[in-house]
Formats: structure tokens, C-alpha cells, sequence
């Protein structure tokens, strides 16, 4: 099986998601997949919401305590959140679309602007799938990869 190309996130054109069997996942169906966005994250909690699942659940889904994006270590700059209402006070995030340009705990904002809240919600969707939390009809989030569809 042909390994998928990497991209980065200005090439987006021209994609398929693959499950992990490497079969092409075409079609998707409403229910097939549940995610929130990073407005749904970061909104007020309420009874069955995103945001609510999030101060419910944080502690169960990171036992470790901590939630982390970005390229950590001395190789690149990560911001790390450390509970539920930590998540709330960053998101949604605003401004525009920049890499990281510092480590950063429980940032209300960063350099990275709506990429970095687009990348927080994307990590919270497969992290609570993983966990059971948002469960969809077929395989997990997790097992998915953007892949090319150019040679």
C-alpha cells in the first residue's frame, strides 16, 4: 500500500480521507462521525452541549492533566491546556491563521489565532471519540488520515 503524502494546511485541494485499512472513505453519512466545532467547545455550557462534555469529562479524558497542541519539546512551541474551563477561556479563538511563536499554559490567546482554535477543536474531537464520548456509527476518528490524491 502507497504510504498517503503529507500536506500542509494551504494544500488542501485534491483530498480523500482514508481509513487506516488504507480504503478510500467516500460518501460520508450524516451520524457516520460526531465532532463539535471550536465555537461549540468554547461556548457556554449547557446540558448536553459540547462545552458542558467538556467540564464534565476533561479530567476523564486526560487523566494526565493537560491537553497539548503544537510541535512540543525544544523543537517548536505547543500551548497546553490544563482543564476544562482553561479550554473555554481560549476558545473560540480569533485573529488570523500564524504558527505558534512560544510555549504558552492555559494561553486566553496566541499567535496562532483561529488555526490554533481550529486544531484545539480538531485534537478535542478525536481525544473524546477516542474516549467514547462522541461515538459515531463506524470506525473511530483517530483511524482517519488526510491523504493526496496527486501521485
Amino acid at each position: 500500500m502507497r504510504r498517503p503524502t503529507p500536506i500542509t494546511a494551504c494544500a488542501l485541494t485534491g483530498l480523500v480521507l482514508l481509513a487506516a485499512s488504507g480504503r478510500a472513505m467516500a460518501d460520508f453519512l450524516p451520524g457516520q462521525f460526531i465532532t463539535h466545532s471550536q465555537e461549540s467547545w468554547g461556548g457556554a455550557p449547557a446540558p448536553g452541549n459540547a462545552a458542558q462534555l467538556l467540564m464534565d469529562r476533561f479530567d476523564f479524558v486526560y487523566p494526565t492533566g493537560s491537553v497539548e497542541v503544537g510541535v512540543g519539546g525544544p523543537g517548536g512551541f505547543s500551548a497546553i491546556f490544563t482543564s476544562g474551563p482553561a479550554v473555554l477561556d481560549y476558545l473560540p479563538a480569533s485573529g488570523g491563521p500564524d504558527p505558534l511563536n512560544q510555549d504558552l499554559l492555559d494561553p486566553t490567546s496566541t499567535s496562532s489565532g483561529v488555526l490554533g482554535g481550529q486544531v484545539l477543536a480538531l485534537r478535542l474531537n478525536v481525544d473524546f471519540n477516542k474516549a467514547g464520548y462522541l461515538v459515531g456509527r463506524m470506525i473511530a476518528i483517530s483511524h482517519l488520515v488526510f491523504a493526496s490524491t496527486h501521485p
